[in-house]
Order: C-alpha cells, then sequence, then structure tokens
C-alpha cells in the first residue's frame, strides 16, 4: 500500500478523518500522510526544480547551443 492511496482513502470521509487508522492499513508515517493531505509538503522533485537557477526550458535551450 502507498501513500497515495492512503491519500484517495481520505475522500470517503466528509470530516473527521481517522489519520491514525488509516496510516496504519497503509503503511506510511501518520506525519507525512497528515502534512501531505494538506499540502505542507511537495514532491521532492518539486522542490529540486524551485530551486533551479535556470528553468527546464532555459536549461535545454542553453545545451542546444552547445
Amino acid at each position: 500500500m502507498s501513500l497515495q492511496e492512503a491519500l484517495a482513502n481520505c475522500n470517503s470521509y466528509d470530516k473527521d478523518i481517522p489519520w491514525r487508522r488509516i496510516a496504519k492499513q497503509h503503511g506510511v508515517v501518520r506525519s507525512t500522510f497528515t502534512r501531505t493531505y494538506r499540502r505542507e509538503t511537495q514532491p521532492h522533485q518539486h522542490k529540486i526544480i524551485a530551486q533551479q537557477r535556470l528553468t527546464p526550458q532555459q536549461e535545454e535551450e542553453l545545451v542546444s547551443t552547445m
């Protein structure tokens, strides 16, 4: 089971999501699960892109001109 499946499971609840139970069922860390659900975290790839000095398009242009 994965974090994505645990997040999808949250959609079946209107309120009072049982965070611990869902995390345990899906084998994920509760704190990571809740932070991801609340969008307090971002995927590692998004973080890398945000820290780049050049955008991927600029980088591609630069490489193609070399």
